[in-house]
């Protein structure tokens, strides 16, 4: 149901598994293959994660992003700002 969400990412995944387990045997070479693969895009998507916070964090810190508000009425821009800092800090969780 969230594949869609994802980006189909855990449909390519499946589908690499797939090709992986065949007759409920799985190749000892090939895993590791598999395992280095996604060792490659973890660390990618770390590094894209990091350079997010980091403009995140830019981005909260010019004064005139807030039109001088004070308190819990911030902008649309920094709502979205503190959530997808908040969706980073979450997932590094996991």
């Amino acid at each position: 149901m969230l594949s869609p969400l994802l980006f189909y990412t855990p449909d390519s995944h499946l589908q690499s598994l797939d090709e992986l387990w065949v007759d409920e045997l799985l190749c000892l070479v090939s895993w590791n293959k598999f395992i280095e693969k996604l060792d490659h895009e973890w660390v990618g998507l770390i590094l894209y994660a990091t350079i997010l916070l980091n403009a995140n964090v830019a981005f909260l810190a010019i004064l005139g992003v807030g039109n001088g508000q004070v308190g819990f009425s911030h902008s649309a821009a920094q709502q979205a700002s503190y959530l997808s800092i908040s969706m980073l800090f979450i997932l590094h969780k996991y």
